[in-house]
């Protein structure tokens, strides 16, 4: 044995040394003749009674050659060839038996059992020195070869290869693992326990790899692990463990692979689909969302901070001119006192409010930045490549879906205003109050696809009756209206009613319309007088009325209102000057 490093390492098998033959025979006499006839020809013998002896001496040892006796008591010379060809170490040691059979038959058994030449007794001492001098250089030159065969693999293998014993300990490594390991000397890994190279979370997988392989296991084994280098960086390592008897005793063949670009490969693939996960959960939201720029962010804002596993976020929007002020126009988690005065918190607010780290996610559409995303974490946060890449794509799918809905409000805005536009024209043309009535309903009920709508007239005095227009241009009088519910008496904003309610205003007066199971009712008053009632309906429950069309409605019903007053009053203009001329 001979110490390297810090564990006893076996010496490893040296083919230019003096060979060891073991001479096998019971009769003590034969074996003086033999130790007398090769004692001068530099092998070094040992010696073995019986065939127990033989077997275990073998073992233990691993001769270069077996001189052995066929005529035996306990167990003869034929069957101890036999076991000697069945061990994994000893099926190649050359075997010579010694036998006084002369007979073809003993010979022909002999060969059988795995002998390699024979040599009769009465020994001849020429001829046996001549036997043992060719067979162990024969040998020799073998074991050279074989030895260089083994020596090249091993260093052109492009795995790494460690040879440990049953207690881990290094016995063997090739240059590649030494490259692996960032070492420049053998000495530095052999004679080492292999764990000494092995990161801590990866040391019970590769210590149960070489229990389980020195054990025996039939089938080679895998596992994962990760290697610590000499310059203390670590690398992802594949580990392929098969069983091997080294120097007679039981080892573990360790093949290492380089498993760090797969690693790589997977986090990039398993961060990748976490960036669609991300961008799909956001897209979804954003599809589901408001097209109103406000509701759209705050709902975008909920994901975002879940897909980042931040703490708090706000979403801050430019002002509408250089002089008007950036506003926050969403924000969760962030301390009120942060957002009184509606304007983003500076970085020294939000570290006295527990906020350490924020990034921010500019909302980029083209060229342009319509706002900023804000998000912030209580506890440091460290931005990955994959995380930069994913805020990114987060930055262009909002700004996107931000650009779109202004877009929209803009389209909305537009299409308002030439309602509007055009109803305004309509309503110089006339200064009937019919005919008023008849155009803002017509005109409203159309840029609405509202396929039942109807105007209430209501006369400014308390006893007069009601007129009522339908989208079908029909005009009902009715009875006065004075059952009309609070809610609509004083109400100044639009309402939705269910069409049972609506028929039940639709009060008396015998008006049978399909309303569907929701109406819009927009109140029309002067000052505190209600002038008029708008309704509009029929459109199925899929399709509810928005906020946007609820304003249009609005504003249709403030233009009906002025030109209705404008028309009764030129109405009571004429009728006052028909009066004074008779």
């Amino acid at each position: 044995m001979k110490r390297t490093g810090t564990k006893d390492v076996k010496e490893k098998p040296n083919p230019t040394r003096e060979s060891l033959v073991l001479i096998v025979d019971d009769d003590p006499t034969a074996r003086d003749l033999i130790r007398v006839t090769l004692s001068r020809e530099g092998h070094h013998l040992v010696y073995a009674a019986n065939g127990s002896q033989a077997l275990a001496k073998a073992r233990e040892l691993t001769p270069d050659l077996i001189l052995l006796d066929v005529m035996m008591p306990d167990i003869n010379g034929f069957e101890v060839c036999r076991r000697l060809r069945t061990d994994p170490l000893l099926g190649q040691v050359p075997i010579v038996m010694i036998t006084a059979l002369t007979d073809r038959d003993a010979r022909l058994q002999g060969i059988e059992a795995g002998a390699d030449d024979f040599i009769s007794k009465p020994l001849d001492p020429a001829e046996l020195r001549a036997r043992v001098r060719t067979i162990t250089r024969l040998n020799r030159y073998r074991l050279l070869r074989e030895r260089a065969v083994f020596e090249q693999l091993v260093k052109v293998l492009p795995d790494g290869l460690v040879i440990t014993d049953a207690e881990g300990v290094v016995q063997l490594v090739n240059p590649t693992m030494l490259r692996m390991l960032a070492v420049d000397e053998e000495g530095d890994v052999v004679g080492k326990e292999l764990l000494t190279f092995v990161a801590p979370q990866g040391s019970a997988a590769l210590s149960t790899c070489i229990r389980d392989v020195v054990a025996a296991a039939p089938e080679a084994t895998q596992a994962e692990t990760w290697f610590i280098r000499s310059d203390g960086k670590r690398f992802a390592a594949e580990i392929n463990a098969r069983h091997l008897t080294w120097q007679g005793e039981p080892a573990a063949q360790i093949i290492v692979r380089d498993a760090t670009e797969r690693k790589l490969a997977e986090e990039k693939l398993h961060a990748y689909a976490q960036q669609q996960t991300a961008l799909y959960t956001i897209a979804s939201t954003v599809a589901a969302s408001s097209l109103k720029p406000d509701e759209l962010l705050a709902d975008a804002l909920d994901v975002v901070l879940n897909v980042l596993d931040a703490d708090a976020g706000w979403v801050v929007l430019p002002g509408s001119t250089e002089e008007t002020p950036s506003r926050v126009v969403a924000s969760r988690a962030v301390p009120a006192s942060l957002l009184a005065d509606g304007t983003p918190p500076t970085s020294d607010k939000l570290a006295q409010a527990g906020l350490r780290e924020h990034v921010s996610i500019p909302l980029s559409a083209g060229d342009g930045v319509l706002g900023v995303m804000e998000i912030a974490w209580r506890q440091p946060y460290s931005c990955t490549e994959a995380d930069r890449s994913l805020l990114t794509a987060i930055s262009q799918q909002l700004g996107l879906a931000l650009r779109n809905a202004q877009l929209y409000q803009s389209a909305l805005q537009v299409d308002r205003l030439q309602v509007l536009n055009e109803l305004d024209q309509a309503l110089v043309a006339t200064l009937d109050p019919q005919e008023v009535a008849h155009i803002a309903l017509h005109r409203i009920a159309e840029a609405l696809d509202a396929p039942t709508g109807t105007l209430l007239l209501i006369p400014p005095h308390p006893n007069a009756g009601v007129e009522i227009f339908t989208v079908n241009g029909e005009r009902i009088e009715a009875p006065p209206c004075d059952d009309l519910p609070r809610r609509l008496r004083d109400s100044r904003e639009a309402l939705l009613l269910s069409g049972d309610k609506l028929s039940q205003i639709a009060f008396s007066c015998e008006l049978v319309e399909q309303w569907g199971s929701s109406a819009l009712v927009i109140p029309v008053r002067d000052e505190d007088d209600l002038v008029a009632l708008l309704a509009l309906g029929g459109r199925p429950d899929s399709r509810p009325f928005t906020d946007e069309e609820r304003a249009l409605a609005q504003a249709v019903a403030s233009r009906a209102r002025q030109a209705i007053q404008n028309a009764r009053l030129y109405q009571t203009s004429r009728q006052t000057s028909a009066r004074l001329t008779t």
